[in-house]
C-alpha cells in the first residue's frame, strides 16, 4: 500500500541550484514517520543532484506539515 510520495522539482530560473519539494502522506500513515523518512530521502537526493537548498511550500494553515519541516531543521520564510 502506498503511504506517501515526495517529489523534487528542479528550479533552473534562479542562479542558485535548488529543488522544490512536494510531500504527501496518506492520512492513515501520518504520525508513523513516513513523512520524516520521505523528507530525509528528498534531502539526500537533493544533495546527490547538486541542490544548494530545498524549498518547501505548504498552506499557511497546514500546521502539521510546518511542524514536521521545522522539526527537521527547515526555517520558515514568512515573505510568501
Amino acid at each position: 500500500m502506498l503511504s506517501g510520495t515526495v517529489t523534487l522539482l528542479a528550479r533552473f530560473q534562479t542562479p542558485v541550484a535548488k529543488k522544490s519539494v512536494r510531500l504527501f502522506v496518506v492520512p492513515s500513515a501520518r504520525k508513523l514517520g513516513v513523512g520524516r523518512h520521505l523528507m530525509d530521502r528528498a534531502k539526500q537526493l537533493g544533495i546527490e543532484t547538486g541542490a544548494v537548498y530545498l524549498e518547501l511550500d505548504t498552506a499557511r494553515d497546514n500546521v502539521t506539515a510546518q511542524a514536521l519541516y521545522e522539526s527537521l531543521g527547515y526555517e520558515r520564510d514568512n515573505l510568501f
